[in-house]
C-alpha cells in the first residue's frame, strides 16, 4: 500500500479545480467574508446605519448556496457557453433584485424570509443534479458525501481556528505583540466563510455515473442511525403516544406545544431512514423495511394529533407565519408518509424536492405565510376590536372600562406581533392621532403599550396566567432628553441616575455613590419598600417617599403612560438640612395585591445643604 504523503501541489490544484466549477461561488464567498469583516470594525451607531451591507451579506450567502445548485445543473445538463453565461447572467439578476428590494431597516420578518430561502437553497443544492429520472443511488451517494464533507470542513475549521489563535495568543504573550480581539473573530470569518467554503465545493462529486455503481455505505453512518436516531425515535414515540393516551383519558384537546414536537419526530424519523436507505435491501438489514412502515404507520394518528393541535392554535389566536409552516408540514409529512406508504417506486429524491417547493412557495406572494399571516392576524385585531366596542365608524375609540384579562392579553398579543413583526404603521388606519408623531425616530419605542394605552387598554403579557397576573405600570417624561428642558432654580448640585433591578421579593438593594466638590452622596433603595434614603457626607440623612407621586400617577387609568409632564413627575422636599428637587423621568414596578412594588426609578435630583447653625 503507497502512502499518500501531503503535497501543496495537489492542494493547490484541487483548489483551482475547485474555483474552475464554481468561480461565482468562491468569489462571492470572499466577498461576503471581506463585508462581515468592515462590519466587525463599526462601532454603534454606525453599525446600525451600515443596513445595506447586511443586506448585501445575506443576499451573498443565498447567492453563493445558489450557484452551487445552479453549477451542479448545469454541468450534469452539459450545457455550455453562450447559453451557460446567459443562465448564470439571469441568476445574478434575480440575485441583484433581492438586494434592491431589502428594506433600509432589515425587520425580524426579512431575516425570517433569508433562512427560508437559505434553507430552500439548501435542499436545492441536494436534488439539482438529479432532475431527470432515475439514478437514486447515485442521488443517495451525492448527499452522503456532502453531509461527510459539511462534517469534516467542520471539524478542519475548528481545529484550524484553535491552533491559529492559539499561535497569536502565543506570539501576543512572547513577544508583546498587541493582538486586538477583534482579530480572533475575523480569523474565525476568514476560516469558516472562505476555507470552509473552498474546501467543502473541492470535495463535491462530479461524476454522478460512478456514484450510481458505487455500493460504499460508512459504518460509522449505520452505527450512528441504528443506535443514537432510532433510539431517539423510540423516546419519542413512547413520549408522543403516552401523551396522547392521556388526552384521551382525559378528554381534553392537545397543548399547541405538541405539534412542534410531532414534526421533531417526523423529521428526525425521515432524516433516519434516509440515511440508513442503502442498506435496507440486504438480509441482514432488512429489520429496516419492517421498522420504517412501522414508524410511517406510528406517525398516522401523531398526524391527527398534530393537526388538532395546529388547527386549535389557528382558530383561538389566528395564523402565523410560525402555525403556517407547522400546517404546511404537517400537509406534505402527510402526504410523504402515504406516498412511502403505499407507492411501489419509493422515489427518495421527492422528499427534498417537494420541501424545497415548499419552501420557496411560503417565501413570497399572496399565498405565502407573510401575507397570510398578516392579513389574519389584522382581521383578528379588528374583530376584537369590534367585539370590544373599541372600533367607532372604522376608528379606534378609547374605553374608559377594564376589559376582562383574556381580552386585553387576546389584543396585547395581536398588536406586540403586529409591531414587532411588522411595523407599528400597518395599524395606522384604525388610529385618529398620527403614530409618526407618537414614535419619533430618536425615541426608545414600547410601541405595544403606548398603541394599547390610546385605545384605553392596559397591556398583558401572552405568558402570563391570570391566577397570579400581576399588572406592570411604568411612567416616563419624554425620554428624548434634547428635547427636555428642566428648571433648576435655586439649586447648587445635581445627581442624574437610572436604577433597575428585576427581584421583586427578595430585599435585594441598590446602593450608588457620588462625590465632588467636598460632598460625598450615597443613594439606597430596598426592594420592598417604596422609598429611597440619600445621605450626604455620612452626617445628613433623608428619607424620600414615592407613595405620593405613585398615587398622582396612579390616577391616570393607563398602566403605560409616556410624555408625562414634567412637572407631574416632579417631587420637592425642603428640611432644616436640606432642599431636595426630584425630577424623575421613569418610575416602573408592580401592582400586587393592592400594593406597589418599584423595580426601576431614574432622573434628576438637585439638591442644596443648609449649614447647621
Amino acid at each position: 500500500m503507497k502512502l499518500k504523503l501531503f503535497s501543496i501541489r495537489h492542494l493547490l490544484e484541487k483548489m483551482l479545480e475547485a474555483f474552475h466549477r464554481f468561480p461565482v461561488t468562491i468569489l462571492l464567498a470572499i466577498g461576503v467574508s471581506g463585508v462581515a469583516i468592515y462590519l466587525s470594525e463599526l462601532h454603534y451607531p454606525e453599525n446600525a446605519q451600515a443596513w445595506k451591507f447586511y443586506a448585501m451579506m445575506i443576499s451573498g450567502f443565498l447567492a453563493a448556496i445558489g450557484f452551487i445548485a445552479l453549477n451542479l445543473f448545469i454541468e450534469q445538463k452539459q450545457i455550455k457557453s453562450p447559453k451557460k453565461d446567459i443562465i448564470n447572467a439571469i441568476a445574478l439578476l434575480l440575485f441583484a433584485l433581492y438586494f434592491i428590494i431589502l428594506p433600509e431597516k432589515l425587520t425580524a420578518l426579512d431575516y425570517l424570509r433569508f433562512a427560508l430561502l437559505a434553507i430552500g437553497m439548501h435542499l436545492l443544492v441536494a436534488f439539482a443534479p438529479f432532475i431527470k429520472a432515475g439514478n437514486i443511488n447515485a442521488f443517495w451517494q451525492f448527499n452522503k458525501s456532502l453531509f461527510l464533507r459539511l462534517l469534516t470542513g467542520g471539524i478542519y475549521s475548528v481545529v484550524l481556528y484553535i491552533g491559529l489563535a492559539l499561535a497569536l495568543l502565543a506570539i501576543e504573550n512572547l513577544f508583546g505583540v498587541r493582538i486586538s480581539s477583534k482579530t480572533y473573530f475575523k480569523l474565525w470569518i476568514v476560516i469558516t466563510g472562505i476555507f470552509n467554503t473552498w474546501f467543502f465545493l473541492a470535495g463535491i462529486p462530479k461524476n454522478l455515473q460512478l456514484l450510481e455503481q458505487e455500493t460504499s455505505y460508512p459504518k460509522g453512518l449505520k452505527v450512528f442511525s441504528q443506535y443514537v436516531l432510532i433510539s431517539l425515535i423510540l423516546v419519542y414515540f413512547i413520549i408522543l403516544y403516552s401523551y396522547s393516551i392521556k388526552i384521551l383519558i382525559q378528554w381534553q384537546l392537545p397543548e399547541g406545544w405538541v405539534s412542534y414536537l410531532v414534526t421533531g419526530f417526523a423529521g428526525l424519523g425521515v432524516f433516519t431512514l434516509l440515511l440508513l436507505y442503502p442498506v435496507q435491501t440486504t438480509e441482514e438489514n432488512k429489520w429496516i423495511k419492517r421498522f420504517s412502515r412501522f414508524f410511517h404507520i406510528a406517525l398516522l394518528p401523531l398526524l391527527i394529533l398534530l393537526y388538532i393541535a395546529i388547527i386549535r392554535r389557528i382558530s383561538d389566536y389566528g395564523i402565523t407565519e410560525n402555525r403556517y409552516f407547522v400546517f404546511a408540514l404537517a400537509l406534505w409529512l402527510t402526504g410523504i408518509t402515504l406516498y412511502l406508504l403505499f407507492s411501489k417506486n419509493k422515489n427518495i429524491k421527492l422528499i427534498p424536492l417537494t420541501l424545497c417547493i415548499i419552501t420557496f412557495a411560503g417565501s413570497f406572494g399572496p399565498w405565502g405565510a407573510f401575507s397570510v399571516s398578516e392579513k389574519s392576524q389584522l382581521g383578528r385585531f379588528e374583530k376584537l376590536l369590534k367585539e370590544n366596542n373599541l372600533l367607532v365608524n372604522g376608528k379606534i375609540s378609547k374605553t374608559e372600562k377594564e376589559l376582562p384579562f383574556k381580552t386585553r392579553q387576546a389584543i396585547s398579543s395581536v398588536v406586540e406581533y403586529l409591531t414587532e413583526y411588522r411595523n407599528y404603521n400597518i395599524l395606522q388606519p384604525y388610529y385618529k392621532q398620527n403614530l409618526d408623531s407618537l414614535f419619533p425616530d430618536t425615541a426608545y419605542k414600547s410601541k405595544p403599550q403606548e398603541l394599547l394605552s390610546i385605545m384605553g387598554v392596559s397591556y398583558v403579557s401572552r405568558w402570563e396566567r391570570e391566577e397570579n397576573y400581576n399588572e406592570h405600570f411604568y411612567f416616563s417624561t419624554n425620554r428624548d432628553n434634547k428635547y427636555n428642558i428642566i428648571k433648576i432654580d435655586t439649586f447648587q448640585y445635581m445627581i442624574s441616575f437610572n436604577e433597575y433591578y428585576n427581584d421583586y421579593y427578595k430585599d435585594s438593594l441598590f446602593s450608588n455613590k457620588y462625590s465632588g466638590e467636598n460632598i460625598k452622596a450615597v443613594i439606597t433603595k430596598k426592594a420592598k419598600e417604596n422609598f429611597f434614603r440619600i445621605c450626604f457626607n455620612d452626617t445628613v440623612c433623608e428619607d424620600i417617599r414615592l407613595d405620593t407621586i405613585i398615587d398622582k400617577l396612579n390616577k391616570n387609568p393607563q398602566s403605560y403612560t409616556y410624555n408625562i409632564e414634567t412637572k407631574e413627575m416632579t417631587l420637592i422636599k425642603n428640611t432644616e438640612n436640606i432642599s431636595i428637587k426630584f425630577v424623575f423621568s421613569n418610575i416602573g414596578g408592580i401592582k400586587k395585591n393592592d400594593s406597589i412594588i418599584i423595580n426601576t426609578m431614574g432622573g434628576d435630583l438637585f439638591f442644596n445643604l443648609r449649614e447647621k447653625k
